[in-house]
């Protein structure tokens, strides 16, 4: 959990510096305050899985898969559009 929490901080400090700065004139946000940040975005949209009793080993790699995956896709596209700004 904590890996992923620092990775989703990485990857929204950088979308962060890529978009939010330049075109709002935004400070530039660190690695921690954009874990907090996510932090609270994650609370608002969480969701409750009605399946966790049934938590396979496939489940559980998908997981940690996605979790880790899915910021990079992210981070990949936002650093190819960044090129545009």
């Amino acid at each position: 959990m904590i890996p992923t929490l620092v990775w989703n901080g990485f990857v929204l400090s950088k979308l962060w510096y890529w978009f939010m700065v330049p075109t709002f004139n935004c400070a530039p946000l660190g690695v921690v305050p954009a874990i907090g940040i996510q932090l609270i975005i994650s609370l608002i949209v969480s969701k409750v899985d009605k399946n966790l009793s049934q938590d396979t080993l496939e489940q559980t790699v998908y997981q940690i898969a996605s979790a880790f995956v899915i910021p990079l896709f992210f981070l990949i596209v936002g650093a190819f559009v960044s090129l545009f700004l």
